[in-house]
């Protein structure tokens, strides 16, 4: 009875590592795609497990194959064979016990669309004249050459850069759009940074990211609960999520906006639920508030589309 109950214990370690593998290939397959082809995640998991447990666990014909059930789930089949230690020695029983495991992943297709800024506002007191841009952003089309080397071009990857706000004086009023990225680019901000007397009398718009301060802006990765991934500055934009409007006000003014200079940005970059809003503001000098150029944002919607929302596993 000691040797069965060693070999349990055995085989059900065993299954663990299998489904943790089986599971990973599966989310690893959605990820790619049902253009990609299966045979690379599938032998990397065949490869991992074999590696892992050994052929003193697990028998080398382990068998392992997966499969697009529609458009939407994947399915990862893995049969082994379980190698027996004690009750190898037991007079009619196989030494080797068949373990089959099975997983699905599947994938939700979401757009993710935004309104244009609830409320957008430039410090006229900031030293600097800044302005704000939205701009779209494709991870998988950057220059992914040194950026401190001549020739970069920040302009791939990158396009429709869009003014939104400034502090002129007076403040230019831009006809604010927000820039279709399409279901491969991201909404992100662009901040554009001049000396002080640019506020009498700036110079036009942007067209694109030549000649531009700070580079080439702050790369946001969208997901499509409303969080974000930075590529940019890890400092600048201040992020905070805001339950209703009101509540995108400095703390002295019944917000929950924080207040106070020479102090760390609060950065909420995680999902932003539909119908809540979300604060962005930037630091232009050296005294650390976070609130010379701010945007309040509406979180964005999100509607039935081509661009993957989220993958999960179906239990």
């Amino acid at each position: 009875m000691t040797g069965y109950a060693v070999d349990l214990s055995r085989i059900q370690n065993v299954r663990t590592s299998l489904q943790d593998q089986a599971d990973a290939a599966a989310i690893a397959i959605a990820k790619r795609g049902k253009s990609a082809s299966l045979a690379e995640p599938v032998e990397f998991a065949r490869n991992t497990i074999l590696a892992e447990l050994g052929p003193d666990t697990l028998d080398p014909s382990l068998e392992l194959r997966a499969n697009w059930d529609g458009t939407t789930d994947v399915e990862v089949f893995v049969n082994g064979k379980v190698e027996g230690t004690l009750m190898r020695i037991v007079p009619g029983i196989s030494p080797q016990t068949d373990i089959g495991i099975y997983s699905r992943a599947r994938v939700e297709y979401a757009n993710t669309e935004f309104k244009p800024p609830k409320y957008s506002f430039v410090d006229p007191e900031a030293d600097h004249y800044n302005r704000i841009y939205f701009y779209c952003y494709y991870p998988d089309d950057i220059d992914t050459s040194d950026p401190s080397l001549p020739g970069y071009d920040y302009n791939k990857g990158r396009d429709q850069l869009t003014p939104v706000s400034d502090n002129a004086e007076p403040p230019t009023a831009y006809p604010v759009a927000v820039p279709d990225c399409g279901e491969d680019g991201n909404l992100s901000f662009k901040r554009e940074q001049m000396d002080g007397k640019y506020k009498k009398n700036p110079p036009p718009p942007a067209s694109d990211f030549s000649g531009t301060a700070y580079g080439p802006g702050d790369d946001f990765i969208h997901k499509a609960d409303g969080a974000f991934d930075r590529r940019g500055d890890r400092f600048n934009p201040e992020t905070i999520r805001c339950r209703t409007e009101q509540q995108c006000k400095p703390k002295s003014q019944g917000g929950v906006i924080p207040e106070g200079k020479n102090r760390f940005p609060v950065r909420e970059d995680g999902a932003c639920p539909v119908g809540e809003f979300r604060y962005f503001g930037w630091e232009d000098g050296n005294d650390d508030d976070f609130n010379d150029i701010t945007i309040i944002m509406e979180c964005p919607t999100r509607t039935a589309g081509d661009k993957i929302s989220r993958i999960y596993l179906v239990k």
